[in-house]
């Protein structure tokens, strides 16, 4: 019996667990889990509990940051694929 609840824990928390709060905050699961590695090896406890809300302000904050450029690359492309003889 400890043996299936041991295996049904390391595959919900390995598998389940990243996939359910990467689709909530939209960040890979991949990411989550280095997220809640890394911080829970900075911070401790608070750390891991903590990193899924601050990998997710972290990317807003990147792809706020790029927007700018993400928009005149955009506004690049378009101009190029219109120029071109179709």
């Amino acid at each position: 019996m400890a043996a299936v609840v041991l295996i049904y824990q390391q595959l919900e928390n390995s598998i389940l667990t990243p996939k359910i709060q990467g689709k909530a905050v939209n960040i890979s699961p991949f990411f989550i889990i280095v997220s809640v590695t890394l911080f829970g090896a900075l911070l401790g406890v608070l750390g891991a509990l903590t990193a899924v809300p601050l990998a997710a302000m972290i990317q807003i904050l990147m792809q706020e940051l790029t927007k700018a450029r993400r928009e005149k690359v955009a506004e690049a492309k378009a101009a190029v694929e219109s120029a071109a003889p179709a």
